[in-house]
């Protein structure tokens, strides 16, 4: 095949391309749906003010995901919930409205994390 095949030439040819969503992933590639699994609250050990909410299927597995990429300790706090998505939905509202989030992201918090997973404890 040629080379000018895989080229699209005009923005009407590009904004025609088929879009497919990402996937949600977690749990190093099980895709979750609205199910049953558990909605989380994780920290770094030692006096950090960062945590992250989030939802598995797998805690164990997903706490050992993340901990790859942290060099400190992560503790985490699963609590087992019948729909994962409204859980997770309900938590992350409530933590934008009190706490700020780091660099753009949308799981990870900055502040008190005593205060937070306890607001974290009473909103699931």
């Amino acid at each position: 095949m040629a080379e000018e095949e895989f080229k699209y030439k005009t923005p009407e040819e590009i904004a025609a391309l088929p879009v497919f969503p990402e996937p949600e992933q977690t749990d190093g590639g099980s895709f979750l749906g609205d199910g049953q699994g558990y909605v989380y609250f994780i920290t770094e050990s030692g006096n950090t003010n960062y945590f992250k909410v989030g939802k598995t299927v797998d805690p164990n597995t997903r706490r050992m995901n993340l901990q790859t990429g942290s060099p400190r300790r992560l503790d985490m706090s699963p609590v087992c919930v019948s729909s994962m998505a409204s859980a997770e939905a309900r938590v992350l509202q409530v933590m934008r409205e009190n706490y700020q989030s780091t660099d753009g992201g949308t799981e990870w918090f900055y502040g008190n994390v005593a205060q937070a997973k306890r607001l974290f404890m009473s909103t699931v």
